[in-house]
């Protein structure tokens, strides 16, 4: 059996840029989450209450994870969640969830969101199977799917996947395109964040 990499994490940091930018060539991820620019970055690196994450392998960056605290929901919301193209169907998207999970800074959050596209059913899945439940469905004034997960029991067990489910039958769950890498969540609205840098995405 091929031993699990071993992974990397840290905040995100100017060095991460190039590469991480260089990702939006790809069509569905810069459709996405895109465009990626050096007003990104600035903000990235300025801001004082959201966190962006850098996870790597083997010194290459394989996944970018963004949190921002909702005080009013008691959690945390992912921004945005991207894993490197050339990587997709190879389960990174998992593994990097799972490793910043298992951060120090992380261990006494129990509470997370997400906010979901409804033309984003891939990112969808991906949340679903790893045990995230919806609260809301897309509507007309807002097109996304409401999400939350809350950690339950330890710390091995939260970062995995749903109970009693095997890796291979997760696998199984989703398309062979996807597999659990789905690129990245896509625009959220700035009325579930109250984030001002959010604003031009929910435009997208």
């Amino acid at each position: 059996m091929t031993p699990e990499p071993k992974l990397e994490v840290r905040r995100f940091a100017a060095e991460d840029f190039p590469t991480y930018r260089s990702w939006y060539a790809d069509a569905r991820l810069n459709r996405h989450l895109g465009p990626m620019d050096e007003d990104w970055l600035a903000h990235v690196l300025a801001d004082t209450e959201g966190e962006q994450w850098a996870v790597r392998s083997d010194a290459a960056l394989v996944a970018v994870i963004g949190l921002t605290p909702d005080p009013e929901q008691s959690a945390w919301v992912i921004t945005d969640f991207a894993v490197d193209p050339t990587r997709r169907g190879q389960g990174w998207g998992w593994r990097a969830w799972a490793a910043l999970l298992a951060q120090p800074a992380l261990r006494e959050r129990r509470s997370f969101r997400a906010y979901v596209a409804e033309d984003n059913p891939e990112a969808l899945a991906f949340f679903e199977v790893l045990g995230w439940q919806r609260l809301a469905a897309p509507s007309r004034e807002d097109p996304f799917w409401a999400l939350a997960w809350t950690r339950w029991g330890p710390v091995r067990r939260a970062a995995g996947v749903v109970p009693k489910t095997s890796r291979n039958t997760v696998m199984k769950l989703l398309p062979q395109s996807s597999t659990l890498d789905i690129l990245a969540l896509p625009c959220f609205q700035v009325s579930h964040l109250r984030h001002p840098f959010l604003q031009p995405l929910a435009r997208q």
